[in-house]
């Protein structure tokens, strides 16, 4: 996970990294904010990005380190109108909210 971010980076794209439960941490054109309220979808919905079908590579990605600390990503990231959610998890088995999750592939 740490290429994709930094590729992301290099190429200017903004991207969530998501370590903690309590925050997230946007990098964007204009620096890096801080996320503090991962639990109210709608707080995040003024941020630019392609809310069309097919279009997760034009969304924000949220990239998610899930682990014992961090078992699942923070409710915002579940709403995929917002975020395109990429998840490596730390532990050998893959936590149960994958299996609720909203989906979809795309190369």
């Amino acid at each position: 996970m740490p290429w994709l971010l930094i590729r992301r980076l290099a190429l200017g794209l903004p991207t969530v990294l998501q370590t903690h439960r309590a925050y997230a941490l946007l990098f964007h054109d204009g620096g890096i904010s801080q996320l503090d309220d991962l639990n109210n979808p709608e707080a995040y919905d003024a941020l630019k990005f392609s809310r069309r079908a097919g279009d997760s590579h034009k969304r924000i990605w949220a990239l998610v380190d899930t682990g014992p600390l961090l078992p699942e990503p923070a409710d915002i990231f579940k709403h995929p109108k917002t975020f395109a959610v990429v998840t490596a998890p730390s532990c050998s088995n893959y936590p149960e909210w994958i299996a609720e999750a909203s989906y979809e592939f795309f190369s």
